[in-house]
């Protein structure tokens, strides 16, 4: 009488029963059989429709060597480095499947990749909008300063830092307000930080632009703000690399002292 001990299908013994066996032992090798099935494939609860080919797919190599065959490979420490799959496939919601995400390649070049590389230092969440759009092409080339003076045709970005040397920006700005006396006026804002404003007389006034630009052939554009009295216009006077000197005069063409001042100056820095 020859009856194994079966927990596992490879525990079974394919020469058993044997011809000499008793009649009476083959319930025990049924049992054996269903013992195994139960054991190694319980879970299954409904009809399995892939075949061999659709199996052997899904073989997972241990050894990292990727093999055209096989749907999943591997790394030596059992890490997934790729997924053969249709040409588009879905990431289910495991509460929801229907809540998916599909990936679709079918517009690829054969023998092509495209690689998602990430270098966070701490967790990120990339967040997809509820939309139908595609994702542009952006360059991580930082153009330089003669490239944004020149605005040369490419396809780089302009750092914040180096945003003012396009020559379509303003270089440097003053808001100031006259105080009534001569000196230093008020500075109600500026770009760059630091412009100063000196007043030698009423309506005259020199803007100290805290910044150097490359000679004095730059732009000027400038207003007066005047909360009474007759309309004022104002006149550029000498310009250097660092300050330009401006007159407030009123329609009569004499000199005043405005409320305030609005200036900007345009050139290459």
């Amino acid at each position: 009488m020859t009856v194994e001990t079966v927990t596992n299908i490879n525990d079974l013994v394919i020469s058993n029963p044997q011809a000499g066996d008793p009649v009476a032992d083959g319930d025990n090798h049924i049992r054996n059989i269903k013992t195994a099935l139960k054991n190694n494939l319980g879970s299954i609860s409904g009809a399995v429709t892939a075949d061999q080919a659709d199996l052997n797919r899904c073989d997972v190599t241990t050894e990292g060597t990727a093999e055209a065959s096989k749907v999943v490979t591997t790394d030596a420490s059992l890490m997934v480095k790729s997924l053969k799959l249709a040409e588009t496939c879905y990431f289910a919601n495991a509460a929801t499947p229907t809540k998916q995400l599909g990936v679709d390649v079918s517009g690829a070049t054969s023998s092509t990749t495209m690689t998602l590389s990430s270098s966070q230092t701490a967790s990120r969440t990339l967040t997809l909008p509820d939309a139908t759009d595609t994702l542009m092409a952006v360059s991580t080339n930082q153009a330089v300063q003669a490239d944004i003076e020149a605005e040369t045709n490419q396809d780089t970005y302009i750092p914040p830092d180096l945003l003012h040397h396009h020559p379509g920006i303003a270089k440097a700005w003053v808001k100031f307000t006259d105080t009534g006396s001569n000196g230093a006026q008020t500075v109600d804002a500026s770009y760059p930080s630091g412009v100063t404003v000196n007043r030698s007389s009423a309506g005259n006034y020199t803007i100290t632009w805290n910044r150097t630009f490359s000679s004095a052939e730059y732009c000027v554009l400038a207003t007066a703000e005047e909360s009474s009295g007759p309309d004022t216009f104002v006149t550029i006077g000498n310009l250097t690399a660092i300050a330009t000197a401006i007159t407030v005069k009123d329609d009569a063409g004499t000199t005043v002292a405005p409320t305030s001042v609005h200036i900007m100056a345009f050139g290459d820095i």
